[in-house]
């Protein structure tokens, strides 16, 4: 190993040192405390190690590459300029000026720690204190395999966080580009694990934490997102893994939606929505109209949200008016909806909300294992409107809302649905269950000590059997037509 101050460096800060770093005789080189003037764009062939104190002053406009391994300290060695390393495998912030102190502005520190990898296959690892960003930082085309790296120091799990001070910019911005055709973004593989994203105040109408577009096979993990109208907003994504994850709006637009997740499909819609294990907080949000998850599909989007969506582990803690939306203004969702192990402590409008434009019989829906806490006169636990084949067991409901008009369940317009093992607890509703205009819908074996009516309307095929229930009545405003229509009612 040769010391660069042998192949003539200075280390002054003022002498342009490009020329000492380009030798060809060095297996390796040496880089001791100075700080070394880089005023053209030069090729480093040879591994660096670099000792506390050095530092690398680049021009603008240049660019340093390195074809070797580098040594450093998590600490600055490079001010200016553009870095690209091939070999590294791992860049810290630090080494390009980012301090996680909560005071320092580290948006160009950051994205250079991210830009130093541009065919990507890197991890960007960041400290465990909070990063202040004034800009959005940006992973974009051709960085496929990224991770960004939190490194987790206390016992209880704090995670180093990256906050941004402009109330309307993204905070971080995943994009790929599209040929315009189906989930084919041109961006993959990108991973982000135990990492905070947040800003100093409430994000104003139509804010993002997190935005991504045009990608796919993505993985967040023990991350978090915080005071946005969106928390995590996708856009035409193929393949989405959230693990272990949590999100709050953290403040209010009134009148307006707030959401946790929103998975737009206004434009282009997404497939492969896996989430696992995630806690929306929905606190300090009063004025907005919440929702924990909301799902979209447009008429005229390019593709659709078509199926491929699992939810687990998934809880709103606070209050909440949608928990899980799934909305389609065309034929519905093809398929592949499960939903399970959910619990929601403070239910204002539905728990889940499910809506087609029209029925259709390709369309199914799994939900089993959930707990909803109702907490508003006009709550529902689950509203399925348009949308068939939902088969719900194992389901708790309590009402909170004494005397108030309570659907426990509403389907409207629903084929071959069924609901089965529901307990329905708390206290008296107006309505445990309503079908109206269904077609081949079963509620059986399920159990309730509170009053409330199971209600039919317009309904054909369908059956009300084995239930345990007590004060139960049957209100039909047709009663003469549903017995007509094949609808059995028994052993209640």
């Amino acid at each position: 190993m040769i010391s660069i101050l042998d192949n003539g460096a200075k280390g002054n800060g003022r002498d342009d040192d490009s020329a000492a770093f380009i030798s060809e005789k060095a297996a390796a080189l040496f880089i001791p405390a100075g700080n070394y003037k880089i005023a053209g764009d030069i090729t480093v062939k040879t591994p660096v190690t670099f000792e506390n104190g050095a530092l690398l002053s680049v021009d603008e406009g240049v660019t340093v590459t390195f074809n070797r391994y580098i040594d450093a300290g998590v600490t600055q060695i490079f001010d200016g300029g553009e870095v690209i390393l091939k070999e590294n495998e791992i860049s810290y912030p630090e080494w390009f000026g980012a301090a996680d102190d909560g005071v320092t502005d580290c948006t160009a520190a950051i994205q250079q720690a991210i830009n130093c990898f541009p065919n990507g296959y890197g991890k960007i690892v960041f400290g465990a204190g909070t990063y202040i960003v004034s800009d959005t930082i940006r992973i974009t085309e051709n960085q496929s395999h990224l991770t960004l790296q939190g490194t987790v120091s206390k016992l209880r799990e704090v995670y180093p966080g990256i906050c941004m001070t402009d109330t309307e910019k993204d905070v971080l911005r995943i994009t790929g580009t599209t040929g315009g055709g189906t989930y084919d973004g041109s961006l993959e593989g990108i991973t982000v694990k135990d990492l905070e994203f947040t800003r100093t105040e409430m994000g104003g109408e139509g804010s993002n934490t997190i935005y991504i577009e045009d990608a796919m096979y993505l993985t967040f993990e023990d991350c978090g997102w915080a005071k946005s109208q969106n928390g995590l907003h996708a856009v035409n994504v193929n393949g989405l893994r959230l693990n272990l994850c949590h999100g709050t709006t953290g403040g209010d637009l009134p009148g307006r939606e707030v959401r946790g997740i929103f998975i737009d499909g206004s434009v282009k819609g997404s497939t492969g929505i896996l989430i696992t294990d995630y806690i929306y907080y929905g606190y300090a949000s009063p004025n907005s109209v919440t929702y924990a998850y909301k799902d979209i599909n447009d008429i005229g989007a390019v593709g659709t949200n078509i199926g491929d969506r699992r939810i687990t582990n998934f809880e709103c803690a606070g209050a909440v008016n949608y928990g899980i939306a799934i909305i389609s203004n065309s034929s519905g969702w093809g398929g592949d909806i499960a939903i399970s192990a959910v619990s929601m402590d403070c239910v204002h409008s539905a728990g889940i909300y499910l809506y087609a434009k029209q029925t259709q019989t390709y369309q199914t829906a799994n939900i089993t294992d959930c707990y909803f806490h109702l907490d508003n006169e006009k709550a529902t636990a689950v509203t399925a409107e348009n949308y068939s084949n939902v088969t719900i067991t194992n389901f708790t409901v309590d009402n909170a809302c004494e005397n108030g008009v309570n659907n426990g369940m509403y389907f409207k317009n629903s084929k071959g649905s069924i609901v089965s093992a529901a307990v329905f607890t708390g206290t008296n509703y107006k309505n445990l269950i309503t079908f109206d205009k269904c077609q081949n819908c079963v509620f059986g074996q399920n159990t309730g000590v509170f009053s409330g009516s199971i209600v039919l309307t317009g309904c054909r095929n369908c059956i009300v059997s084995d239930n345990a229930m007590n004060k139960v009545k049957f209100s039909d405003d047709s009663a003469g037509s549903n017995l007509n229509a094949n609808n059995i009612f028994s052993n209640q």
